[in-house]
């Protein structure tokens, strides 16, 4: 498994992989990039294209796993 690096597609892959139920997303290490799906995801979330409960239950996995 790789990173997403599609280019122009790369914000609605990002959304898609979240709303499947993604919890870590792999992407290229270009600031740019890192931002630009944070706040797409960030945004995505805010206009309901992803289920903010779902968001945060995933974010509360990665913390636990980051404890272990």
């Amino acid at each position: 498994m790789g990173p997403i690096t599609q280019g122009q597609g790369l914000l609605i892959d990002a959304i898609a992989a979240c709303n499947a139920g993604a919890d870590l997303l792999m992407l290229m290490d270009f600031e740019a990039t890192l931002e630009s799906v944070y706040a797409g995801v960030l945004q995505a979330t805010q206009h309901g294209l992803l289920d903010y409960a779902d968001v945060q239950a995933s974010a509360q996995r990665m913390l636990t796993l980051k404890e272990w």
